[in-house]
């Protein structure tokens, strides 16, 4: 990536911001807006500006483009947050863990699945109506 600073004018978005974090990846310090942010940094200093207001916006931009000791500075914050919020170290065990569990009790896992049992029943449902409408439609021969 050949990024200097990257531009997030976020008006919408949950969760993490792949963007964001490919920037933070990358050592290129943002520009983003509080929706940008959210989520995103467990309370470590940005690694760049959050701002709402377009004015604002451009100005820190800027900024951030120019001062060679802000954008270093931010540089290490995105670092920090890499490593401390998105650390492959700090979830690859409980994630292969969760998903030893899951396989292990998988029937109960999916007895527990209240989404899933939902979408089956409908699905179960939607296929007993249709088959009596298609009954139905039969007797008019």
């Amino acid at each position: 990536m050949n990024a200097r600073v990257c531009l997030a004018p976020l008006q919408f978005g949950a969760g993490l911001k792949g963007k964001l974090i490919d920037a933070m990846q990358y050592g290129t310090p943002s520009v983003t807006t509080n929706i940008g942010d959210e989520a995103m940094h467990n309370k470590l200093p940005w690694n760049g500006f959050v701002t709402d207001d377009p004015i604002e916006f451009a100005l820190e931009s800027i900024e951030l483009y120019t001062n060679k000791t802000l954008w270093k500075k931010s540089q290490k914050n995105g670092i920090k947050i890499i490593n401390t919020c998105y650390s492959k170290e700090k979830y690859e065990k409980k994630l292969i863990n969760r998903l030893e569990y899951i396989q292990k009790y998988c029937v109960d896992h999916r007895l527990k699945n209240f989404t899933g049992s939902m979408l089956l029943h409908h699905t179960i449902q939607s296929t007993k109506y249709m088959s009596k409408w298609i009954e139905e439609k039969n007797k008019l021969k």
